[in-house]
């Protein structure tokens, strides 16, 4: 598993809101691709809390499976341009009727007197004999087709990501004991470090403020890597810094 952390100012610099949304969804798309499964947005003293509550409901929007999002998600004007991110496909975005057998999302719509009643993405509700919680998320396994019953599971493959918001880097920086990077332009060029552990969490600042700036002393605890090193041109965006940092940190079989 690995984690990313991104400060509350991401994006916030973007007066589009349907540009802003096309952003969040390509870095969704990234998060998707290298099996990230924490996103933390920490606080950094430039961005509000009220930015960082917009983007994890857009990112939480795009990792939802489309047919549960009416179930979760309530009319949103932060979600108005929701349309334009381009689709997860993640293996848990099923696009075709439930089988018997596989796994799937589902959403607990109420419970009945013998368990509960769960939407899958079928025409009718699955029952379950589990007393799930109402109104909650939850992986299942198809039990049958006819009728239509379901049991919980654990997905076998990547099941797509979740988001938090905290107040401040260490929060984040406590939540693990090693494996952090600290991706900076001022870091030290990747092609010169010799990794010696799998990384467990890696913290983005934004085109606003850098991790640097938020904490200075990061440097004198963790790798601070310059993952796009002699780069042509004079900012590298968040989403293409993530992307660029996963795809070396994949193709090193680090993460």
């Amino acid at each position: 598993m690995v984690a990313v952390a991104f400060p509350w100012s991401l994006f916030s610099e973007e007066t589009d809101p349907k540009i802003y949304a096309y952003r969040v969804g390509t870095l969704a798309r990234a998060l998707a691709i290298y099996r990230v499964e924490e996103v933390y947005l920490y606080g950094d003293g430039v961005g509000t809390r009220r930015n960082a509550e917009r983007l994890r409901k857009l990112l939480e929007y795009q990792e939802c499976p489309q047919y549960l999002r009416k179930r979760v998600f309530r009319l949103d004007r932060d979600l108005r341009y929701a349309g334009v991110m381009p689709p997860l496909r993640a293996p848990h975005h099923k696009v075709h009727s439930p089988k018997e057998g596989e796994v799937r999302e589902g959403y607990v719509v109420r419970r009945s007197r013998n368990g509960a009643l769960v939407d899958v993405g079928a025409d009718r509700l699955a029952r379950t004999r589990w007393r799930f919680k109402p109104h909650e998320r939850v992986t299942v396994r198809i039990v049958s087709e006819d009728p239509l019953e379901v049991e919980p599971a654990e997905p076998e493959e990547y099941w797509g990501y979740r988001v938090r918001i905290v107040n401040e880097l260490n929060e984040v920086l406590r939540e693990f004991k090693e494996g952090i990077i600290v991706t900076s332009r001022y870091g030290e060029d990747v092609r010169e470090v010799e990794f010696k552990s799998p990384v467990k969490c890696l913290v983005f600042g934004s085109s606003e403020v850098s991790v640097l700036d938020v904490d200075p002393g990061v440097r004198d605890e963790y790798p601070v890597i310059n993952f796009v090193p002699n780069q042509g041109v004079q900012v590298v965006r968040t989403e293409e810094a993530v992307h660029t940092t996963l795809a070396v940190l994949n193709y090193l079989g680090l993460i």
